[in-house]
């Protein structure tokens, strides 16, 4: 990191006094991360942050990618700088004086926010919440933590920077704030990094838009009396791009049949390291770490040693699958399916139910196996559920319904069923099996 120095515009002609010390961090992405002392001397340097140095960004993705071994971190940073770009231009281009208003006074929390929103993080990410998925299907503690990060960062957040817990709770359990607005959207800071940071480290051009252009047309209005993000009209086009780079990013990247099937492996084998503790008599158990954000107090010291390292080498000493580990620590053993899926919204139960449904028969039909059969249901779904906003040369808000990319990635649900099989065993018959209890043709 550069040490530097910045003086702010002397007011009215005079000189002024203040000066604010900040340091440039140098970035693949960004070129240069600009963070004043105090926001690194309070958030960076705290060993929970630290932490994220040891995340990786995007689980076993490097088995297929091999440079996509960024982490956690940089991310993080990433999204701060994004967020205090969008929070400059914004400022500027709010006509709304209450929205405006509200921006000049959380500016500060806004960047902080876009900094924590990763802390809850544990090793290998979102791999890391899939094996307790497949864990809870045994394990009735476990059951509800799909979104295990958020709950995570939270009490990490109450406990470690309690001023900024009201704030980031805003972020993910409610809408239409200026919190969820920029960073829990269709279109947000966080996307917005690592769209451009895992394209790069992918070495794909899937991710590629313009950063600038897209903060350029931006704008935060009030619509039907709540806060939304809003693009100007003549920004359509670059709206579709960005659109089209997040659906081509997961269609290829995220979702590569080879990606999905290591996260498989290495969820089943956290999986089963949760499976064998849960009977262990000893005071830290694996299963009460990893649900220790319900106790009544925060054990840092445990929360700090989650880390990927921490779980390699548990798997490593640990009694897993023979399979899981040969695929873990030496890519070897397993040969990967993919099926694709068509949804059938009957009897009441909409697209997530199902999937639900079809992952729970998934696991009981693979536990069988003890791991030499993995497997995950993948739906790449690239629009969610909220509206793009729109506002036309008259100031006028709409929702976005003029484009054809749009309203095609809006409707686009791409399901499939990933399954890994050990190669020692019979994949024609296993597939077979499968097939059956899962009642797929």
């Amino acid at each position: 990191m550069e040490a530097h120095f910045q003086f702010p515009k002397p007011l009215f002609g005079i000189k002024t006094e203040l000066m604010i010390m900040s340091k440039r961090i140098r970035d693949v992405i960004h070129e240069y991360i600009e963070v004043p002392d105090t926001i690194i001397n309070d958030i960076i340097d705290n060993p929970s942050f630290q932490r994220l140095r040891f995340i990786i960004q995007n689980g076993m993705a490097f088995e297929v990618y091999p440079n996509m071994r960024h982490t956690r971190f940089e991310h993080s940073l990433g999204t701060y700088n994004v967020m205090k770009k969008a929070v400059s231009i914004l400022t500027e281009k709010v006509e709304d004086k209450g929205i405006k208003d509200l921006i000049n006074n959380n500016s500060e929390k806004l960047q902080v926010l876009a900094l924590l929103h990763d802390i809850g993080h544990y090793p290998f990410s979102h791999t890391f919440e899939m094996g307790i998925k497949i864990a809870s299907v045994d394990i009735k503690e476990l059951q509800g933590l799909s979104k295990y990060h958020e709950k995570v960062g939270l009490f990490v957040v109450k406990n470690l920077f309690p001023k900024y817990a009201d704030d980031f709770d805003k972020i993910y359990n409610s809408k239409d704030n200026l919190y969820s607005e920029l960073l829990n959207n269709n279109i947000d800071v966080d996307r917005m990094d690592y769209l451009l940071r895992d394209s790069y480290y992918s070495g794909t051009p899937y991710g590629n838009f313009s950063l600038e252009r897209m903060l350029s047309i931006m704008t935060l209005v009030k619509y039907n009396n709540t806060i939304k993000l809003a693009f100007s009209e003549k920004g359509i086009s670059d709206l579709e791009h960005f659109l089209l780079a997040r659906y081509y990013m997961y269609d290829q990247i995220y979702h590569h049949r080879v990606v999905e099937g290591f996260n498989a492996i290495m969820a089943t084998g956290i999986s089963q390291l949760i499976a064998s503790n849960t009977t262990n008599s000893q005071q830290n158990s694996f299963v009460s770490k990893i649900i220790f954000f319900q106790e009544n107090e925060f054990n840092l010291d445990t929360f700090l040693n989650l880390t990927d390292y921490w779980l390699l080498s548990t798997l490593k000493n640990s009694n897993i699958n023979v399979c899981l580990k040969e695929a873990i620590f030496n890519r070897k053993k397993y040969v990967f399916n993919e099926i694709p899926l068509r949804y059938s919204e009957e009897r009441g139960m909409n697209r997530i139910d199902v999937t639900r449904l079809l992952e729970s028969k998934l696991y009981n039909a693979i536990k069988q196996y003890n791991g030499e059969v993995v497997g995950s249901v993948v739906n790449i779904h690239p629009m969610g559920e909220s509206e793009i906003y729109i506002v036309n040369k008259k100031g006028e808000i709409t929702t976005l319904t003029s484009s054809p990319i749009y309203q095609t990635l809006k409707n686009l649900v791409k399901s499939k069923l990933v399954i890994g099989v050990c190669n020692k065993l019979n994949k024609e018959e296993i597939m077979k099996e499968i097939k059956n209890s899962l009642g797929i043709d």
